[in-house]
């Protein structure tokens, strides 16, 4: 499979939480209210040589969930989806509290 169509097939697992697909943007949003999930590719990941060629490799990405609820059970959902897509290639960076927007962001790495 394609980074191209792993890309795809990561975004459509996503596009299923209950927050729903509208509400998942790959690179950025414009005008969203929260809950919304951000995604993107940020660097390459591990590369695999074959036949003195650059064989499969993975990308690092992010994920980012802002929203207004503390204890969001949708923190939960997210993880259970990475656990089933990854088992464990991927962890839970942070959560902060943005002062500006009053949202709560969270932040997932993982590798596709």
């Amino acid at each position: 499979m394609t980074l191209q169509q792993r890309l795809k097939s990561f975004h459509n697992a996503v596009s299923q939480l209950s927050i729903g697909g509208k509400k998942v943007k790959h690179y950025f949003h414009q005008r969203m209210s929260a809950p919304y999930v951000i995604w993107a590719e940020d660097r390459a990941g591990s590369y695999y040589d074959a036949d003195n060629r650059k064989g499969e490799y993975t990308a690092h990405c992010t994920l980012d969930y802002f929203t207004k609820v503390e204890y969001d059970p949708v923190f939960d959902e997210i993880e259970q989806m990475f656990n089933e897509l990854f088992g464990s290639g991927w962890r839970w960076s942070s959560t902060q509290y943005e002062d500006g927007t009053g949202l709560i962001h969270h932040e997932w790495e993982f590798w596709l």
